[in-house]
């Protein structure tokens, strides 16, 4: 079932096709190493090691900030 807040947003609908294009051949692991390897997760980590669990929140500031630059304007 898709939201209507999606369904009826084409800008948000373009940006979920693009990450589905982009995305969609990988398996969870792959986009984990991926996610893992980018600052806003690893600055919610705060310097732990990779294997240590965290509860840690990634602030909405960072992630706006690192995934801003990739915003097509």
């Amino acid at each position: 079932h898709i939201p209507n807040s999606i369904k009826n947003n084409e800008k948000v609908k373009q940006i979920l096709d693009l990450v589905w294009e982009i995305y969609h051949e990988y398996d969870a692991k792959t986009l984990e190493k991926l996610t893992h390897s980018e600052e806003p997760w690893r600055k919610a980590r705060k310097g732990l090691p990779s294997y240590a669990a965290s509860n840690n929140e990634i602030s909405i500031e960072t992630m706006q900030k690192y995934y801003g630059q990739y915003l097509i304007k």
